[in-house]
């Protein structure tokens, strides 16, 4: 009869050893599944082989050290005749078994962080803003990712490199048009990892803390530099054990707010404070994720862009009801409804707009609607394409968790916005991206208006029917032609035009052209790091004189600026 200690033993230590094989095999078939099954959102095959061959030996040896250890304790306990000393032994080779399983745990985890690394990297490719959201790297007790981008530059003059952006739009094409250093560093933790591999159920917290400055100049006083809190929330995956992606959040954080990747435009921005449910599929997925939230919008000194705000947002109340992952016919949809409420200031505020005038007028308590669809093809030439319609009422107008114009006539205002935007790389030496957008809005018309005393001293002005209906047009594409897989170099034009009905102006059109050589780790449009030097020049019409470029180019229709920036994200 066989010792029982040598059956403990080899059970223990071959299973063990043969188990981190299985675990292996079983996270890379997980991985090569999920990998066909994401469209373009997965890493190479060549990549995935190459991580494969490589865990593949270092399990091979590993299992080869240990059953050889496991054969030694065996022909020790075959010559054993005392039940102590068979006991010893066996416990030995439990303790080899557990080493075994030990070293396989770390190398599934040094597997899967590899894995989401690069899938992470690829869903950056792709548009995605929080890439690491979408793939959270639970194998991590704690993650760090951010992103920063700093410019400095020399207009034709000698001074601080000028910004070329259409009047009132908010938004601007941004290669080599850029003047500052912005950053955001995020911190997210993942509590109770062991509980969540027998339970299911995932907590975290995230925390991202922005940086901005607010003048681009070499002596620049650090007074004159912003730090905000933009995200501190929590979040818990995995109680609903019939929907075990849905998750519980409350706090501060980004929400809702897809873009564009050549032009700082947000085509929604529902980012605040709140609570909410996320991600609850519905229909076994054929509808997509639900998400319902109510989100608070108040003061914040920084912009989405990371721009000081030129004036306060003032608070809303948001309730945000949204679907993603739409199947819709050539790729899949984002979609929601948002129901608005503001309430109105019976004091005076004062509003400087970029045409020199100040506004001193009230709102009155109101309320609002929007709605949006983005459609996404993420398998597109090599990229993505990417769609969007939206529209907005009364304090819904702006799309936005905040007022960001409250003038009198708020529960009057409206927007509608189209945009058609792509990244493709039909070449392996050629990317292009383009953007193309049109907004037409009646954003507020002060019809009642005061001045105090206060203000008549001071000298302010107020005008009547400062906006009227607000029309924008903007077309930009941007080649980049890959010299290797290091170096290549970066073209852009664009192209804005405005009719605001602005008394004093301000109605035009907007040319800007960029040249930049750049260095980035692939072949890539969106490739991180990318160290660039540019040159810039643009050239507007007389509704836009004295608005556009700064103060170096206030009395002309046209300038130029020369710099290099900078811009990463992990």
């Amino acid at each position: 009869m066989q010792n029982p200690a040598i059956t403990l033993a080899s059970r223990l230590g071959m299973g063990a050893a043969l188990a981190s094989c299985l675990l292996f095999g079983a996270l890379t078939g997980n991985a090569q599944a999920t990998s066909s099954n994401t469209a373009s959102k997965s890493i190479t095959s060549s990549d995935l082989e190459a991580l494969k061959k490589d865990f593949s030996t270092q399990l091979e040896q590993m299992k080869g050290a240990y059953e050889k250890r496991i054969s030694q304790l065996e022909s020790q306990l075959s010559g054993i005749t005392t039940q102590g000393q068979s006991a010893d032994v066996a416990l030995r080779a439990e303790n080899a078994a557990l080493k075994a399983q030990d070293a396989a745990d770390k190398a599934e985890k040094m597997y899967s962080s590899t894995l989401a690394s690069q899938q992470i990297t690829d869903l950056g490719k792709e548009g995605a803003r929080f890439p690491w959201r979408e793939l959270d790297d639970y194998t991590k007790d704690f993650e760090f990712h951010g992103m920063f981008r700093s410019n400095f530059g020399v207009n034709g003059n000698g001074g601080t490199l000028p910004i070329f952006a259409a009047p009132l739009t908010g938004g601007r094409f941004t290669l080599g048009n850029r003047n500052d250093t912005y950053g955001e560093l995020i911190f997210i933790n993942h509590f109770l990892q062991d509980d969540f591999k027998k339970e299911g159920v995932k907590f975290r917290t995230e925390v991202l803390v922005a940086y901005a400055t607010t003048k681009a100049t070499p002596n620049g006083d650090a007074k004159d530099d912003k730090f905000s809190a933009r995200e501190v929330f929590a979040e818990v995956e995995g109680l609903c054990k019939h929907n075990p992606e849905m998750k519980l959040w409350a706090g501060q954080r980004y929400y809702l707010n897809p873009g564009f990747q050549s032009n700082n435009t947000d085509i929604a921005n529902y980012g605040g404070y709140g609570c909410g449910i996320a991600d609850f599929a519905l229909a076994e997925k054929a509808w997509g994720k639900a998400s319902i939230a109510y989100i608070g919008g108040t003061f914040d000194d920084l912009t989405s862009d990371g721009a000081v705000n030129p004036h306060p947002t003032y608070a809303k109340n948001n309730l945000v009801i949204s679907l993603d992952e739409v199947e819709l016919p050539y790729g899949k949809g984002l979609m929601w409804l948002t129901l608005s409420g503001a309430k109105g200031r019976d004091t005076a505020f004062r509003t400087e707009l970029p045409c020199g005038c100040t506004i001193v007028d009230r709102y009155t308590s109101t309320c609002g609607i929007a709605a949006g669809l983005v459609h996404t093809a993420e398998d597109f030439c090599g990229g993505f394409n990417q769609a969007s319609i939206t529209a907005g009422y009364g304090a819904g107008s702006n799309l936005s968790s905040t007022v960001s114009n409250p003038f009198s006539q708020l529960n009057k205002s409206w927007s509608f916005m189209v945009s058609e935007a792509f990244t493709i790389q039909p070449a392996e030496n050629f990317s292009v991206a383009f953007v193309a957008l049109a907004q037409f809005s009646r954003l507020g018309d002060p019809e009642t208006k005061f001045i105090d005393e206060n203000d008549k001293k001071k000298g302010s002005t107020v005008i009547g029917n400062t906006y009227k209906n607000f029309k924008w047009l903007s077309f930009g594409i941007q080649p980049v032609y890959h010299f290797n897989k290091y170096f290549d170099i970066a073209v852009e034009g664009a192209i804005d035009w405005t009719d605001t009905k602005l008394e004093g102006g301000a109605d035009g059109t907007l040319f800007k052209g960029t040249v930049a050589f750049e260095v980035s780790p692939d072949w890539s449009f969106s490739a991180k790091p990318v160290m660039r030097i540019f040159a810039t020049a643009a050239t507007w019409g007389d509704g836009f004189t004295g608005l556009v470029g700064g103060d170096a180019y206030k009395k002309n229709q046209g300038g130029y600026g020369i710099g290099a920036a900078v811009e990463a994200s992990w």
